[in-house]
């Protein structure tokens, strides 16, 4: 077999692996799986979220399946701690209003009510004081609005409101108000709560693992993990020997079993 026809025999076979591993799974499944989504916030109470500082009013409480904070009051963090990840949350500011969501407690993505300004670097959804928006995605005031954040490293993604509004941006030390100066570490979400009323519903993260960034998150684990190898040899030069041998042993496998069923 040619290196040609090695290399066509991996694409194929990639892409077999990943049809069949994204197609949906039954209902039932779906609804026990969840893709690997950790829930932060259950809708009922402040259950895994702690106030940033102690003996500080805490105006942070949990209705009808939003969290919402009521002045004066503090920020706010999960007891749990991420490296890579993605995150979706939901959020409304008031008019006038200011809040911001913390990756890993050190960058904050700005929430703010936003429309109509210039998509400048303290507009919502931005990296604050780092990296201005590419538009103003902002909704009114008052509306439930949305981010998909991706973080890996110190490179960060910002989808607000289903628009791509911060593209892949290398980030610089941690932003204003943010917990520590130690980005290279885990961090927990937190939430900006001393600069006024806000909202947040619905708030997930997903975890990525390291060196596994493109891996397709709706692919099981078993395929998953196979698909993070094949990740791991493109990088380390060793694919061109894994698929020769693999190639080879399939090549002599079949050709034992052709034997015995012509005998």
């Amino acid at each position: 077999m040619t290196r040609t026809q090695t290399l066509l025999v991996v694409v194929f076979l990639a892409a077999a692996v990943a049809i069949s591993g994204c197609a949906a799974p039954p209902a039932k499944a779906r609804a026990t799986q969840g893709n690997g989504w950790i829930e932060l916030f259950n809708g009922k109470d402040l259950s895994g979220w702690k106030a940033r500082h102690e003996g500080h009013r805490n105006g942070w409480y949990a209705y009808q399946g939003a969290m919402y904070n009521h002045p004066p009051s503090i920020d706010i963090y999960t007891d749990q701690k991420f490296d890579d990840f993605e995150l979706h949350v939901e959020f409304m500011v008031p008019p006038g209003g200011n809040s911001g969501v913390y990756l890993r407690g050190r960058y904050e993505v700005q929430v703010k009510d936003s429309l109509g300004r210039p998509p400048d670097n303290d507009a919502c959804g931005a990296i604050y004081g780092q990296v201005a928006p590419s538009e103003n995605a902002a909704e009114r005031a008052g509306t439930w609005q949305t981010f998909d954040v991706t973080l890996i490293g110190k490179t960060v993604t910002v989808i607000h409101n289903g628009k791509k509004v911060v593209d892949k941006a290398e980030l610089g030390g941690a932003t204003g108000g943010a917990m520590d100066g130690n980005v290279g570490q885990p961090g927990p979400i937190m939430l900006q709560g001393d600069h006024g009323p806000i909202a947040y519903r619905n708030i997930k993260l997903r975890p990525i693992r390291k060196g596994c960034a493109s891996c397709p998150p709706c692919l099981p684990g078993g395929v998953r993990g196979l698909s993070c190898r094949l990740q791991g040899y493109l990088r380390s030069g060793r694919l061109q020997e894994e698929v020769t041998g693999a190639a080879s042993w399939a090549s002599r496998s079949l050709g034992g079993a052709c034997r015995y069923a012509s005998g």
